[in-house]
């Protein structure tokens, strides 16, 4: 049975199907149960009766009548209270006036309107609208716009049970003026103060992941979830002194570099060619399928024109240069794609990069900055800036799946370099980093690029004394192109047969005297030579490792803890030294990391 209000005037539905009127009586049987029985005009007695609870047309605020230029239809007050949804279905064949269509609410109908939502409608458009009702009392009121019509179509219906809300098609676009049931669900973190506060961009839902980039819900370039850790190959920082050892600088005419505050300044100097660039020595390796990524906090100089400020995972490269850099090119941001020498830059508004209840985000401030990236030769790429409260905002993308026929960079291997430059400017351009860092997103720790060779030593008598074994070097130039491959000794072996105890040092970067004859370890896939007849002296070298051996002695020794490593043109020599003769040999295994 279905409910309504006692005494109330109803069609009324019979065992035999047949439709009669009546007034109801509610009762209440043995059980307790309540029933609903007719007593019907006809002294017929009384049956107990299911009940059936139809809507109706409401004519006071229905109209087929076109209304003429500037024409107005206005219905009367319905009271809703036993209602449950209000239906209003309305067409034109002109447009109405703006906000043409009221659907008035009121407590009373004194001529109070309490409420009323206003819409406009558009010719030939029919729309439906859906209201539980607002207030007691409901009226219609429909004014035309600028053409009078020859279609008018105004229903409303009252219903008293809920039916669906207006429909929407999907591939409809959405637009003000259609009809909506709100449904929000605001959610809620605690913070640091045991205090809960709405999730917002000033209290952002927390997303741990590995990278740290709050990106994608933690996916990498590929879609993959993170679940490994990032793999710095590249790190450094200035907070003792400019590490000269690992960085490399280019300079042009008053370009001059200094530290203070603990950060790196670099500066144009006041010629109109002035120019300065700091790279790291070490190039971040990609591998292909891993995520790439580089840190680096910067304070850009003022926007000027006739300069350029960049930094970012990229090179000069005799003009050739490869990678990835954000900054100034004159007055304007943005970032940078660079291939083969050639950049493609894209402009990016400082005004629209945080939201607008954080503030503007202002690039000659200290900021902290991630450059992420795919390669598989068309990957995308990412350029963000940390927020204020933490986690990252996309500065912009280089979106290049399907958008080309050649790969985004011609050589993965990459330095995080800075550079400012003068281009007719004559003032003083400087830009400070406080640290970088980059490398790989990696999951399993296994290195499917890199390349192993190694090397045995003939055995060889040595008189007492200091005696150069040979030199290894690796190429500045491999294949025809500038080699930006780093090796890296993983194991030594060495025997040594005499009367007194033996010396070994590796020295790095000696001073060559005297040149000699070098030999290929593998012409095509080796970027490592040697040389038996070089002659260097120490000089400004550096003693990478050194290890003494008994008279009679062998040994087998993994050093690839202490990362003895040689980048495109350095060199190495091997050194044994003794106080009497000795017969000594040695091998090696290394890793070109490729």
């Amino acid at each position: 049975m279905v409910a309504t209000r006692e005494g109330e005037r109803v069609d009324i539905f019979t065992t035999n199907h047949s439709t009669r009127y009546g007034q109801l009586i509610q009762s209440v049987d043995n059980n307790g149960n309540v029933k609903f029985i007719r007593s019907n005009t006809n002294n017929e007695g009384t049956e107990e009766v299911a009940v059936s609870l139809r809507g109706h047309v409401c004519p006071q605020n229905t109209s087929y009548i076109t209304l003429g230029a500037g024409s107005a239809f206005t219905g009367d007050w319905q009271d809703t209270l036993d209602y449950g949804t209000v239906n209003i279905g309305i067409k034109s064949d002109v447009d109405s006036a703006i906000d043409g269509l009221e659907i008035q609410w009121a407590h009373n109908i004194d001529g109070h309107i309490d409420e009323k939502d206003v819409f406009s409608i558009t010719a030939n458009n029919g729309k439906v609208f859906t209201f539980g009702p607002a207030r007691r009392y409901v009226r219609v009121m429909y004014t035309n716009g600028t053409e009078p019509q020859t279609l008018f179509d105004l229903e409303t219906t009252l219903r008293r049970v809920f039916v669906k809300t207006s429909s929407h098609r999907v591939q409809d676009p959405v637009i003000t003026e259609d009809d909506a049931e709100l449904v929000t669900n605001i959610p809620k973190i605690q913070t640091v103060d045991g205090t809960y506060q709405n999730v917002s961009d000033n209290y952002p839902m927390p997303v741990k992941d590995s990278d740290g980039s709050h990106r994608n819900a933690a996916n990498s370039i590929f879609g993959d979830r993170y679940i490994g850790t990032r793999v710095p190959t590249i790190a450094t920082q200035f907070q003792y002194s400019v590490p000269t050892d690992a960085l490399v600088f280019d300079t042009i005419t008053t370009g001059s570099y200094n530290m203070s505050n603990y950060m790196l300044n670099i500066h144009t100097g006041t010629s109109s060619t002035g120019h300065i660039g700091v790279q790291t020595k070490e190039y971040l390796r990609y591998i292909p399928g891993y995520e790439a990524y580089a840190f680096f906090t910067v304070i850009f100089n003022t926007a000027t024109a006739d300069t350029s400020q960049r930094v970012g995972i990229f090179d000069y490269d005799d003009g050739n240069g490869n990678g990835f850099f954000l900054g100034y090119e004159g007055t304007t941001f943005g970032i940078t794609r660079r291939r083969a020498g050639t950049d493609y830059f894209q402009e990016i508004d400082v005004n629209t990069v945080f939201p607008s209840n954080i503030g503007i985000y202002n690039p000659t401030l200290g900021n902290v900055y991630k450059i992420s990236y795919g390669y598989l030769g068309f990957a995308t790429i990412h350029f963000e800036v940390m927020l204020p409260h933490g986690g990252f905002i996309e500065l912009g993308s280089i979106e290049y799946p399907n958008s080309s026929n050649i790969t985004h960079i011609a050589n993965t291997n990459i330095p995080i370099r800075a550079e400012v430059t003068n281009s007719g400017n004559t003032t003083n351009i400087s830009l400070s980093m406080g640290s970088l860092s980059g490398g790989i997103v990696d999951g399993g720790g296994r290195d499917p690029m890199v390349r192993w060779f190694s090397f045995a030593g003939d055995t060889t008598n040595i008189n007492a004394g200091t005696t150069t074994l040979f030199h290894f070097r690796n190429k500045e130039i491999f294949n025809g192109l500038n080699n930006k491959i780093s090796s890296q000794l993983s194991f030594i072996s060495s025997s040594t047969d005499g009367v007194k105890n033996v010396a070994w040092t590796i020295i790095k970067n000696p001073t060559i005297t005297t040149p000699g004859t070098w030999t290929d370890i593998n012409t095509s896939d080796s970027i490592m030579e040697y040389s038996t007849d070089t002659i260097s002296t120490i000089g400004t070298g550096s003693l990478m490792i050194p290890w003494k051996m008994a008279k009679i002695d062998r040994f087998f020794e993994d050093v690839t803890q202490y990362i003895l490593k040689l980048n495109p043109g350095e060199t190495s020599v091997f050194r044994v030294t003794s106080s009497a003769s000795s017969d000594v040999d040695i091998g090696l295994r290394w890793k070109e990391l490729f």
